[in-house]
């Protein structure tokens, strides 16, 4: 009987070390068909960019999955069309994972002040941590941003793509972006905050456009390029450029 007994206690204590071991192997690890956590849904955009608006038309975006993906495409003439679609490399999935993971949830829209020709440019990061992005760092994701749109989005080798698809800025759109970023660059402030008053076609008399200095060579002879009237504040500049905007010249316009 004491036999039975040890017997009976025996396989007790065999079972309940069974069970502590199941329950130790659950808690070291997910339950099969689980996800673990932290793992990014494949089909959900963990950044997304777009743009819309400007004298070009524009409505572009880019998405980055949370596999990796990249997709680029664009919504002109009313119909979404892929520009590009690519995969991350191993440094850049793993500098979007660090983002996300450190960050929280990023949703930026700027609007151009400017009034029919106001571009618009959205961006959002579906961060999970608790850190705010500085600017810095912002600045950082859109320049990742940038550099994904030009490998990826960058129209193929061939034929001239139609302009439903592709159309080139406008030669006053190319100005004023030249324009407004010498003065943001001269005044230390952010482009968007400047504005287009005014932009006519001009011929200037020379290549220094009318302001060369005293130091300066100006080839005299006509060079044909634009005047714009821009607002920076309560301040009203004049620029100058040429017809690429490849040279220009700012002067502040005196106030009434």
């Amino acid at each position: 009987m004491d036999r039975v007994s040890d017997k009976v206690r025996t396989w007790r204590r065999l079972a309940a070390l069974l069970v502590v071991l199941t329950l130790a192997l659950t808690a070291c690890g997910p339950a099969a068909g689980t996800e673990p956590e932290g793992t990014a849904d494949p089909n959900l955009a963990l950044l997304t960019w777009h743009r819309e608006g400007g004298l070009a038309g524009f409505c572009d975006e880019l998405s980055v999955m949370g596999d990796g993906r990249v997709v680029v495409n664009t919504c002109r003439g009313g119909e979404d069309t892929i520009l590009g679609e690519g995969t991350l490399t191993p440094d850049q999935q793993a500098q979007l994972e660090e983002w996300v993971s450190r960050f929280t949830a990023v949703d930026i829209e700027q609007t151009d002040p400017a009034t029919a020709d106001a571009m618009t440019v959205r961006l959002a990061l579906a961060g999970r941590g608790s850190a705010e992005a500085t600017e810095q760092e912002l600045q950082a994701i859109r320049d990742y941003v940038a550099s994904l749109y030009l490998d990826i989005g960058r129209l193929p080798e061939g034929p001239t793509p139609t302009p439903e698809v592709f159309q080139p800025l406008p030669p006053e759109e190319r100005v004023f972006a030249a324009a407004r970023a010498a003065l943001a660059a001269r005044l230390g402030i952010d482009e968007l905050t400047i504005t287009r008053q005014e932009i006519v076609r001009q011929d200037w008399t020379d290549s220094c456009l009318g302001l060369g200095g005293p130091a300066e060579s100006c080839l005299q002879a006509i060079t044909p390029g634009y005047r714009l009237v821009l607002q920076a504040g309560e301040e009203l500049w004049e620029a100058r450029t040429n017809l690429d905007g490849s040279v220009v010249r700012l002067v502040e316009m005196a106030q009434s």
